[in-house]
C-alpha cells in the first residue's frame, strides 16, 4: 500500500490546473531566448561598467539619507521626538515639558507651513522614485508596483476557465455548476469594468505609467 495520502482535487481546482500547466508550458517555450534579452544591458554594464551603477546607487543613497536628515529636522523643529542618551538631565526634562509645543502653536497659528514643509520632503521622495525608475530603465530591469492589497485573478486563469467551459460545451461535456457559474461572474466583472480580465499599471504601448509630477534632480545612470 502507498504511503502517499490520496488528495482528491474539486472540479475547480482540477481545472485551474490544467490551465496553470498549460499556460506554464506556453510560457516555458520561449522564456530562455526572452530571459536572455531581456537583461542583456544589464550583463552588458555589469562587464563593462559597474562603476556606472556604483556611482548611481552612491547617488540614490545619499538622497535618501538627505531625506532622513530632513525628516529627523522637522521632527526636532516640531518639539517632537526623543534626546540622545548623553543629553543632561535638565534637557531631558525641558524636552519632556515642552514636548510638541511648536508642532500645536504651528498648527494652530500657521498649518500651511507645515503643509508646505511636508509637501517639500514628499517632492523629494517623487523625484527619488523617479530616479530610481530612470536607473531600472537604463539597467534594463522591471520595477514591480507596490501592492495595494486587491488581489486579482490572473490572466490566463481567467480566460482559460472561459476557453476550457467553451471545448467542454462544445464537445457535449457536463460543466461543473460552480465553475460555469464563475465564468459567468467573471464574464459581467470584464463587461462592466471594461478591463481586459487583469489590472495593469502600464501604457497602451506596454510601458511602465510615468508619475504625473517630472523630477528636477539629475537622472541616475546614463541612458544609451
Amino acid at each position: 500500500m502507498s504511503n502517499e495520502a490520496t488528495v482528491k482535487l474539486s472540479p475547480r481546482e482540477a481545472l485551474r490546473a490544467r490551465i496553470q500547466a498549460r499556460a506554464e508550458a506556453k510560457r516555458a517555450a520561449a522564456s530562455a531566448t526572452a530571459k536572455t534579452a531581456k537583461y542583456a544591458t544589464l550583463r552588458r554594464i555589469a562587464a563593462d561598467e559597474p562603476h556606472e551603477v556604483d556611482a548611481a546607487f552612491t547617488q540614490l543613497a545619499s538622497g535618501f539619507s538627505d531625506l532622513a536628515s530632513a525628516l529627523a529636522a522637522m521632527n526636532r523643529n516640531l518639539d517632537l521626538g526623543g534626546l540622545p542618551a548623553e543629553a543632561s538631565l535638565k534637557a531631558r526634562i525641558a524636552a519632556k515639558r515642552n514636548y510638541a509645543a511648536r508642532f500645536r502653536r504651528l498648527a494652530e497659528e500657521a498649518p500651511q507651513e507645515l503643509e508646505a514643509a511636508y509637501n517639500e520632503v514628499y517632492q523629494a521622495l517623487d523625484g527619488l522614485a523617479e530616479d530610481m525608475e530612470n536607473a531600472a530603465d537604463n539597467l534594463g530591469i522591471t520595477l514591480t508596483p507596490p501592492s495595494d492589497g486587491v488581489e486579482f485573478e490572473p490572466a490566463d486563469i481567467a480566460e482559460g476557465e472561459h476557453e476550457v467551459v467553451q471545448e467542454a460545451e462544445g464537445a457535449g461535456l457536463p460543466v461543473p455548476p460552480e465553475i460555469a457559474e464563475h465564468a459567468e461572474e467573471e464574464e459581467a466583472e470584464h463587461e462592466a469594468s471594461g478591463s481586459d480580465w487583469f489590472v495593469t499599471d502600464r501604457d497602451p504601448a506596454g510601458e511602465p505609467k510615468k508619475p504625473a509630477v517630472a523630477s528636477a534632480r539629475r537622472p541616475v545612470v546614463t541612458a544609451r
